[in-house]
């Protein structure tokens, strides 16, 4: 029950947000056990996003057969895993507020989109704009819990958001042809695959463009050209339906983006 719990809250992805909101933290000079409350708060309304995401598409994955999710195979019960969303939820936006209230409003803005998306914005042609928010506000989450309270640059905010906007955009690539059948149209849907992998791939470059001019270094220039390179090789694999290794890719591409947000941070 618990390993199954555990799969539910997709915690990869949680923990990946969790670490970035950290990482940036460091590279900002946040204190130590600042970062560490920041840390906590922000895993627990990941796994809260993570939970209710599987327990609202629960009939949706039992009619696809999806034997790989959990409460679909029967492995956890869906009252439990609405009982964990809340729970975590819970105490996710109220000890933000023990962390200052800019962080706590910043914070629940982030989890509210992710919210937000799980409830209704995964099936509209807006469903980008959850990722956009939430991770758009993700680099200035740990500096907004600092001894003085403040926003990341406009730079690292269009970078971060156009992460999140292009995970999105191939998270949604394997199970496209399954989400059509089950009657969800979200941008993804409407844009088809070959469209979808296209503006990933431009948006993360337009991302790394972002973050050459904000490093300001020649150095950032290889990130770049690294980024141009998968964007090009994720193009190539989407014409071929290979939306395994096009989703691999962006999720590459956005790590070393990740990277380079981080570093940008430290040079601040």
């Amino acid at each position: 029950m618990l390993a199954g719990l555990a799969r539910t809250a997709h915690l990869g992805p949680c923990l990946a947000i969790t670490v970035l909101t950290v990482l940036v933290g460091v590279a900002s000079g946040v204190d130590a056990w600042t970062l560490l409350g920041v840390g906590i708060v922000v895993l627990l309304g990941q796994l809260s996003i993570g939970w209710s995401n599987d327990v609202i598409d629960a009939d949706r994955d039992r009619a696809a057969q999806r034997t790989d999710k959990p409460i679909a195979a029967g492995e956890v019960a869906p009252r439990l895993v609405w009982t964990a969303a809340l729970v975590s939820l819970t105490v996710a936006l109220v000890s933000s507020l023990l962390l200052g209230i800019w962080f706590a409003v910043a914070h629940a803005v982030t989890v509210a989109a992710g919210w937000a998306y799980n409830l209704w914005l995964k099936r509209s042609w807006a469903s980008g704009i959850a990722f956009v928010v939430s991770f758009g506000l993700l680099p200035s989450l740990a500096r907004l819990a600092g001894d003085t309270p403040r926003l990341a640059t406009v730079g690292e905010t269009l970078a971060a958001a156009t992460i999140g906007f292009s995970v999105h955009l191939a998270n949604t690539l394997p199970d496209l042809d399954d989400d059509v059948r089950a009657g969800v149209r979200g941008l993804p849907h409407l844009l088809g695959r070959r469209g979808t992998a296209a503006i990933g791939f431009i948006t993360l470059i337009a991302g790394a463009v972002v973050l050459t001019v904000e490093i300001g270094h020649p150095v950032a220039l290889v990130g770049l050209a690294l980024v141009i390179v998968i964007g090009v090789w994720g193009l190539v694999a989407s014409l071929h339906r290979a939306t395994r290794l096009v989703f691999r890719l962006v999720v590459a591409a956005a790590l070393l983006l990740a990277v380079e947000l981080v570093v940008v941070s430290a040079l601040r």
